[in-house]
């Protein structure tokens, strides 16, 4: 009786699958496009380079019917394609400018080594070293970025789609390492031997994994945007009352971190409304939104509060600061020329009043409260309204007392 043969993995049957794969990721990704237009460039890039995989390995799994030409050379040049064109996806996806110098000369070193073994009969493993170090540069470089982008908090699809990736470009560098060592021939794909098997399973499982990586992170960035956009008031880019006000505790809840509050309004909105129509008066209060965002620093936080009225904190500030922050705005705002569509332009003011949370450093449990330091901006605002409006007027100092009693 003859004893029972284990299965094995035929190379050649994998790089079938691989090229199946390849175009059924492409598929995914492409068809996924279409769903998610604002991130369409990116999945589009992506299932390019999916495509790219499935070609090549169509044609290595063709090896021996077709050109040798075809299922080395052109091959290998359309395999490098892949990296290149997932790197671009990922630059889409980030909203940056691709590196193509660098990706450009990583392509042309990995395309003229395999010229050299096809041209004048080098060694093997020339282009083996030549096709890894430069998949395995594309790769690394496409996997530091997303890390780089996402921070080292990076939420899970964005640590699944890097690790992947960065695994594969581990994969690379030791191919390039065995060709340097006089083993190139046996880690090529033209080689036909049973240890390939494992490489190509691992080139299996990135194509899907790393797949599954960027759609996560697609759908990930437009659950995160939604997320955004519904805190955020459609007409001028600010947060809405509600989201103003948790962001606000957040920061409130730093500990005897100063920050100042300013309350704004458009000077006279009703009249404007009167004289010019409601469809003008949503004008300045979307062009009002716009340059206070244009002022605002990174860690500011600034909402509609309602109606013409708005709230801006600025972080780690003092009363200086929220003076000069104030009159700046107040000045910008009355060189506002806002178009109306009837044709003619429209101007506005603003008037604010700011106040700055007072301190206690003895005993964080005696700041101010954000409720009671709004208060004060709001009564500072009135004052500026009460003063003859267009002005930045800052609310009374407190004594330590009072802020405690607060």
């Amino acid at each position: 009786m003859t004893a029972p043969t284990s299965p094995t993995l035929d190379p050649t049957t994998l790089l079938f699958t691989i090229s199946v794969l390849g175009f059924a990721t492409a598929a995914f990704a492409l068809s996924s496009s279409r769903a998610i237009g604002a991130e369409r460039s990116g999945l589009v890039e992506w299932g390019k380079a999916m495509s790219a995989v499935g070609a090549a390995f169509l044609l290595f799994f063709l090896r021996g019917h077709v050109p040798a030409f075809l299922t080395y050379v052109v091959a290998n040049c359309i395999v490098l394609s892949a990296p290149a064109y997932g790197l671009l996806a990922h630059t889409r996806f980030f909203g940056i400018e691709p590196p193509r110098y660098t990706v450009g000369a990583l392509v042309v070193f990995g395309i003229t080594g395999l010229m050299a073994v096809h041209t004048w009969q080098l060694p093997l493993g020339v282009g083996v070293f030549t096709m890894s170090s430069a998949m395995a540069g594309l790769l690394g470089m496409t996997g530091c970025l997303i890390i780089r982008r996402k921070g080292m908090r990076a939420a899970a699809p964005s640590t699944f789609a890097a690790a992947t990736i960065l695994l594969l470009a581990a994969v690379c560098v030791v191919r390039a390492v065995l060709s340097v060592a006089g083993a190139g021939a046996s880690v090529s794909l033209a080689a036909d031997h049973g240890h390939m098997a494992l490489p190509l399973v691992i080139g299996m499982l990135f194509v899907v994994g790393a797949t599954i990586g960027f759609v996560m992170m697609v759908h990930d960035k437009r659950r995160r945007t939604e997320l955004e956009n519904s805190k955020r008031d459609m007409l001028t880019g600010l947060h809405t009352r509600a989201a103003f006000f948790e962001a606000l505790s957040v920061i409130q809840a730093r500990g005897d971190e100063p920050y100042a509050l300013i309350v704004l309004d458009v000077d006279c909105f009703k009249a404007i409304n009167d004289a010019h129509g409601h469809t003008a008066g949503d004008l300045v209060l979307a062009q009002a939104g716009r340059l206070i965002r244009q002022f605002l620093r990174g860690g500011d936080l600034a909402g509609r509060f309602g109606g013409d009225e708005f709230c801006v904190v600025l972080a780690g500030c003092g009363q200086a600061q929220a003076s000069r922050f104030s009159e700046r705005l107040v000045i910008e705002a009355s060189q506002q020329s806002v178009p109306l569509p009837s044709g003619g332009t429209v101007g506005f003011t603003l008037s604010a009043g700011y106040a700055t949370r007072l301190r206690a450093d003895a005993n964080p449990g005696r700041i101010e409260s954000a409720e009671h330091l709004f208060e004060r901006a709001d009564a500072a605002l009135f004052a500026a309204k009460r003063g003859g409006r267009q002005r930045a007027v800052a609310a009374p100092a407190q004594t330590e007392q009072a802020a405690q009693a607060a």
